[in-house]
């Protein structure tokens, strides 16, 4: 009955490390993901000066097509006009699920993921 347990409890030890070890680099695949969306779009302000109604826009379907659900990420960006040598700047803010820690008796766990991308425009507005 003993081995039993101590066996039964060396499983559940190891499970609990593997989940949260899968759920960690999930978070960091998340965190990367939105991270590379954002550049993205600070690619485009540099070129046009700032961030236009479509920016917002074109980031979120960039984030959907990753398969991740955009509804739940907070985006601000630099407004248009910005002249030539201007600070840009991307805000993403999310929260990431660590469904591992309902395996040790937290019913529910997020994290913040949060980012600022700075850049400088290129264009030169006359």
């Amino acid at each position: 009955m003993a081995i039993a347990l101590a066996i039964a409890l060396s499983v559940y030890v190891l499970v609990t490390i593997i989940s949260f070890v899968v759920n960690f680099a999930m978070l960091a695949d998340y965190k990367g993901n939105l991270n590379y969306a954002a550049k993205e779009m600070m690619g485009v302000m540099r070129e046009s000066s700032g961030a236009d109604m479509y920016t917002e826009q074109r980031f979120r379907d960039l984030v959907r097509k990753m398969g991740y659900n955009p509804d739940r990420i907070t985006f601000t960006a630099t407004p248009k006009p910005v002249q030539r040598e201007g600070e840009l700047e991307i805000t993403y803010r999310s929260t990431y699920p660590i469904w591992a820690f309902k395996l040790v008796g937290v019913p529910e766990y997020n994290m913040e993921v949060k980012n600022t991308i700075p850049g400088v425009a290129r264009k030169l507005i006359r």
